[in-house]
């Protein structure tokens, strides 16, 4: 076998190695993230609430507190009806809209003029999309879970939780 047969053979062995390594790591990971959801999400707040403590300071001087938060999205199948609930309800300034017209390479002229006047430059029918950015809709879902406003739990996907969180001590 030539030198480069015998190279590429070790090299091909090495790649099969490193991607079982790889592998093992992001597995490790995995596991290590859900231990600190576990942790965060279930093990501590559920103690903590045990023991009737919503904060504690600890002997290092780092501190645990329970907050209380939400996880929510609009999936594509919902989007429509969450958008109206939204709308009826008062809310529909949390929708955002975009309109997008696609252009190949070689149509950047036409893509300026279209810029100024999508209509009227292509007779493209723009491509409109609506939708509320994750985070506005987190902080919304927030704000009207605290002030007591009736929100449709499965449209918006709302899961309500307590996670602790842990303040690293203050350098001295």
């Amino acid at each position: 076998m030539s030198d480069a047969l015998i190279q590429i053979a070790h090299l091909s062995r090495l790649l099969r190695n490193a991607e079982a390594g790889a592998a093992a790591l992001a597995t490790e990971l995995q596991e290590a993230k859900e231990q600190v959801r576990r942790l965060q999400e279930e093990d501590l707040p559920e103690l903590m609430r045990e023991v009737g403590l919503s904060e504690i300071k600890l002997a290092d001087g780092s501190s645990v507190k329970v907050v209380d938060e939400v996880d929510c999205n609009i999936s594509e199948d919902r989007r429509m009806r969450a958008h109206e609930w939204l709308t009826q309800n008062g809310f529909g300034g949390i929708i955002k809209s975009a309109v997008t017209v696609e252009f190949g390479r070689d149509e950047h002229d036409e893509a300026l003029v279209v810029a100024r006047q999508i209509q009227e430059a292509t007779g493209r029918l723009p491509d409109l999309r609506e939708g509320v950015h994750p985070q506005t809709l987190k902080a919304f879902i927030k704000e009207q879970m605290a002030a007591g406003t009736n929100i449709p739990q499965e449209l918006f996907g709302i899961r309500p939780y307590s996670k602790a969180k842990l303040t690293k001590a203050k350098a001295k």
